[in-house]
Order: structure tokens, then sequence, then C-alpha cells
């Protein structure tokens, strides 16, 4: 347990690097907007563009990681959903956001860190880490849909034709992460292969993708926090509680569970259940600012699930090599 608590904690470290660099105002005041687009547009994409390149084009063909993790992902998505619905009586913006923020996994910004320390120098793990990106884009879109659809502030196209290419540039044409993975996964496919000078240079590039975003949230990380503890409330207590279980262990679980089943083993299990295992991505807190629709209570969310994450994260590590996956 000791050793999986040590493969995280240099994430934290780096993030609380971050918060130290903010307090004493080391960097300029908009440095986090500066990394952050660097991180998205740059670095991010070509580690994933590097990893799905380099990979045989067969190892894209798994249907049972495909359907097991987007499966985990959507029915934590739909009870977070009813329950809000139903039980807070929460508007349907306000319950994408709850439903969002229980399930939409930090894949990107702590998932891809934590198993590069977890698993250092594995190329396989990192390219299963890539996939697993992948999927909560379709929570994205399905979010960004809902979301739109019941803010009277603005309001989508007429038609069905309009709302899709809508989504469809938002969600994909202005991606660089997508654009990242879809150019590696076409040169695969067509056998191209990289030269080796600009492999290198992409992996040297992508690799500053992990701490680069670490540091990001921590130079963000105390001004959210004091924006939460002015607006949260004790109503917010058992919410939080339900969803920060709901989170770091139901969904984690689920996905083990239905990837057990579907017979996936070994080191794609172990990679998928433990990016699961991740807090709330922090673009639901953006997604709610932007659409109105408590945007306090979802940075809440984001903030205390990846600050939790530290132990569910050490948890399942622990777990997979104690069963032999990794």
């Amino acid at each position: 347990m000791i050793e999986a608590f040590s493969a995280v904690v240099p994430v934290f470290l780096l993030i609380g690097l971050g918060v130290c660099l903010d307090i004493f105002r080391a960097l300029p005041e908009n440095a986090h907007q500066t990394m952050s687009l660097y991180v998205l547009n740059v670095a991010l994409p070509l580690l994933l563009f590097q990893i799905m390149a380099t990979a045989p084009l067969e190892s894209f063909a798994h249907p049972q990681f495909w359907l097991g993790v987007i499966a985990a992902q959507f029915l934590i998505y739909g009870a977070c959903y009813a329950a809000d619905r139903i039980l807070a009586r929460h508007n349907s913006a306000t319950a994408t956001v709850t439903a969002l923020g229980g399930c939409f996994c930090n894949a990107a910004f702590v998932g891809i860190p934590v198993i590069t320390s977890a698993l250092p120098g594995n190329a396989e793990a990192l390219f299963v880490a890539g996939l697993f990106t992948i999927t909560p884009n379709l929570l994205f879109v399905v979010g960004q849909v809902q979301l739109a659809a019941h803010d009277p502030s603005r309001s989508m196209p007429q038609g069905r034709k309009a709302v899709l290419l809508h989504v469809l540039r938002y969600s994909l044409l202005y991606n660089a992460v997508f654009w990242g993975m879809a150019g590696g996964v076409l040169v695969s496919a067509l056998g191209l292969g990289l030269w080796d000078p600009l492999n290198r240079a992409a992996e040297l590039v992508g690799h500053t993708a992990a701490p680069c975003m670490l540091v990001t949230l921590g130079l963000t990380l105390r001004e959210r926090l004091a924006v939460v503890l002015r607006h949260a409330g004790r109503h917010a207590l058992l919410r939080q509680t339900a969803l920060q279980v709901c989170k770091l262990v139901v969904q984690p679980l689920v996905c083990w569970a239905i990837l057990a089943a579907l017979g996936v083993e070994g080191l794609w299990l172990a990679v998928s259940v433990i990016m699961a295992a991740s807090g709330s991505a922090l673009v639901v807190p953006v997604l709610a600012d932007v659409h109105h629709a408590g945007p306090e209570e979802a940075t809440l969310t984001a903030l205390v699930s990846n600050g939790l994450s530290l132990f569910s994260l050490s948890f399942f590590i622990w777990m997979m090599r104690l069963l032999g996956h990794i």
C-alpha cells in the first residue's frame, strides 16, 4: 500500500508546487492560462499523437475495453442524473452538472500523470490511458447538449442538422486533443511510422504535459477554493458525500466489474480502473459556469474529489498490484 501511495504522492507534490508559486507570485498573473493552453493545444495532443502513432493498429481493436469503460461512465451518469432530479428536485441543467461531477474522470490532468508515475516507462500502460481519455468526450458531448438545451441565456441552433454541426464544431473541430489522437491513429493505420527525430521530439514535448497540468492546477487552487468556501452551505455536505463515494468508489468498482465480466484483464483492466478512480474533471465547473448551472457546487465537487483521489488512486493501484494485474 505504501508503494502505491508513493506512486500518487508526486502528482500532488507538483500541485503543491503550483500553490507555492501562486503564493509567492513567482510567475506572471496569467501564467496558468498560458500553461493550460500549452497543455491542451500542444503538449497533450503531441503526447497522445506519439503514443497512438507508434502503437500497432490491432491494439485499437479491443471492443470489450471500449464497451466496458463507456458503459461504466454512462451508468453512473444516468444514476446521478436521475437521483438529482428525483431526490433533490433540481432542474435538468443542475442535474446534468451533478451527473458529470459524479462520473467525468479527470483522465488527462491527473489520470495520465498517475499512470506515468505508477508505471514509469510502460508504453502499453500509457497507450491504454490515452485510449481511456477519449471516452469522457462522449459524456462531454451529451452534457454539453443537455446544458445548452436548458440554458435560458443561450439558444441552440434550430433543426437537428444545425444542432449536430454546433456540437461537432465545439467538441471535435476545435479539440486539439482529438486531432492529436486521430492523427496518431491515422499514421498507425497507414503503417507510416514516425521519423525517429520527429518521434523523439514529440515524446520530449509530450512528456511535459503531465507536470505542466499539475502545476497549473496548483496555480488556480487557492482562488477556486476561496470561491467555494464563500458559497458552500451546510446542505452541500450530504450531496458531496454521495457524489464523492459515487465518483471515487462506485465508478471504479463498476468499471472493474463490467470489464472483468467482458473478459478484460491484466494491464488493460488495471489502467482502466485506476483512471476511473481519478477525481472529477475540472472542465465540469467551467461548463457549469458557462451555462449558469451551479458553478460553485461544481467547483466544490471537483476540488474535493481531486483531493480525496489521492487515497482512491493509491488504493486501486495497490489492489491491482496485489491481484497481479500490474
